[in-house]
């Protein structure tokens, strides 16, 4: 556990990412045997799994996947730490392999992105609540691209604000989509009056935590289910998903350390969230014990998280975006901020030029790769144009109670020119209600054996009225060839009457 709480400070921190073209070419998994989970955890050793199968499987760019035995799947970079994988009914889930130097007064970290983490790799069957788990590690045998490196480090691709990005937004081709557009404005936070979006969750006083990507997927996901079931669900209103849940219990998250949306997200399918009530929050920083007083309280599941257009760079279009907020619901989005965020100053040139990155060529071939730096989360609910801003994003943030002196948390941002890089990194989870067909009744043994016991009786009285139809039938049948045999015996004449 402690081993893990170190690495998270690691990849949150780590100067160098794996680029999405680092995980092309044809991977080795190596399984352990199944496991079952009982609990809301679910830990791997930090050997290499033994007494499972060994599965090869074959990344390719768009978020194509196949196996050696030519099932085909879906993949998505997990922003880019690790790797999600959804192919024959499984999903295949890692973060890649970190190393620590020491250099007298100082340590540097690398990523090792042909290889997982030793105990960071994970196998489910797809689905809601899969109850059996494998371990996994992962390993690049066959790389698409040679010699592929982590060419850029964080300092020298900062968003710059000084300048536009060079063709940013431009036309890349035909837009063949029809239909009617968008609104022109929309909120999930007046929708003819009604508020579609959660009160603030209790805040845990003196928490200090870097769990935005937490915070800020649960207000989407608790959004979401408010627009499901059009506010006839007490979440968002009378109650709130655990983030303290969620930090303490999900293995596939850093905690306090940081984290990713789809973490949260594939935490919410595997063992589903839950309410405040049931986990209250709690001050501190790091504690990373799981404990549900409870376990047996409902919970929410959600699909997994998805980036819209089903892998992590697949659309940046604000448009797309637009259409899946008013289709299913806010969505989850990672920025950069900077001092203004923070400050909550008024207008500035830096909300509405866009991050720019500048063009840097390797001298390798065939290098092609989406790339985009988050530290924060929000959820956008909504957007609008005016006046002075143009257009604009309508952006709430969970978060700000704790770490700005905005005196609102729903704020406006320049739409269409990724500002703050907001939309580089941009998905949902969609809620499936059905805790009652999933969770245990409490009294579902007693049905169970009740239910076995009238099955036994059934058998017991069929029996024995097949028994005595037999019975009655050969009674039937005897006393039909005795009549038979009295009548003949009646019917014959003897010699003496001749």
């Amino acid at each position: 556990m402690w081993a893990f709480a170190a690495l998270a400070f690691a990849l949150a921190d780590t100067a160098v990412r794996c680029l999405e073209d680092q995980y092309y070419g044809t991977w080795r998994f190596t399984l352990s045997h199944q496991f079952k989970v009982s609990m809301d955890n679910f830990e791997c050793s930090t050997s290499v799994p033994k007494g499972g199968d060994e599965i090869y499987l074959t990344l390719l760019p768009k978020g194509v996947a196949y196996t050696s035995g030519g099932l085909a799947g879906r993949w998505s970079p997990v922003y880019m730490t690790g790797v999600d994988i959804l192919i024959g009914g499984m999903r295949y889930f890692f973060i890649s392999k970190t190393v620590t130097v020491s250099f007298g007064d100082h340590t540097e970290t690398t990523s090792v992105c042909s290889e997982s983490h030793p105990g960071l790799g994970w196998a489910r069957q797809n689905g809601i609540k899969s109850e059996y788990q494998n371990c996994l590690y992962a390993v690049l045998i066959d790389p698409m691209i040679l010699n592929a490196t982590n060419i850029m480090s964080r300092e020298n691709i900062q968003p710059q604000y000084d300048s536009p990005a060079s063709g940013y937004g431009s036309s890349q081709g035909f837009d063949m989509h029809y239909g009617d557009p968008p609104p022109g404005a929309w909120s999930w936070g007046d929708v003819g009056g009604v508020s579609f979006l959660p009160a603030a969750a209790p805040a845990p006083a003196g928490r200090g935590c870097n769990s935005s990507y937490v915070e800020a997927a649960l207000a989407a996901m608790t959004a979401r289910v408010m627009v499901a079931s059009n506010r006839t669900d007490p979440l968002g209103r009378d109650a709130f998903l655990s983030a303290q849940h969620v930090l303490d219990c999900s293995q596939y998250g850093q905690g306090c350390a940081g984290g990713y949306f789809e973490e949260v997200g594939l935490f919410a399918e595997t063992y589903g969230i839950l309410t405040v009530d049931a986990y209250p929050s709690r001050p501190g920083d790091n504690v990373r014990y799981c404990s549900p007083s409870n376990p047996t309280s409902d919970r929410y599941f959600f699909t997994n998280y998805y980036p819209i257009g089903g892998y992590l760079g697949a659309v940046t279009s604000p448009l797309e975006i637009m259409w899946e907020i008013y289709r299913n619901g806010p969505v989850v989005a990672g920025i950069k901020p900077n001092a203004d965020w923070y400050s909550c100053s008024p207008t500035t040139e830096e909300v509405f030029l866009p991050s720019y990155y500048p063009t840097t060529t390797t001298g390798i071939p065939n290098r092609r790769y989406f790339y985009t730096d988050v530290s924060y989360g929000v959820v956008i609910i909504g957007w609008g144009t005016d006046d002075t801003i143009g257009d604009y994003w309508l952006v709430l943030d969970p978060f700000s109670a704790r770490t700005s002196s905005c005196q609102s948390n729903i704020r406006k941002v320049a739409r269409g020119v990724n500002a703050f890089n907001i939309e580089s990194y941009v998905g949902g989870s969609n809620w499936v209600p059905l805790p009652d067909l999933l969770a245990t009744h409490p009294n579902k043994l007693v049905i169970q054996r009740t239910f076995l016991v009238c099955l036994f009786i059934a058998d017991i009285v069929s029996a024995i009225f097949s028994i005595l139809s037999v019975v009655l039938l050969c009674s039937v049948i005897r006393k039909r060839r005795l009549l038979s045999v009295s009548n003949s015996s009646f019917l014959m004449i003897p010699d003496t009457a001749l």
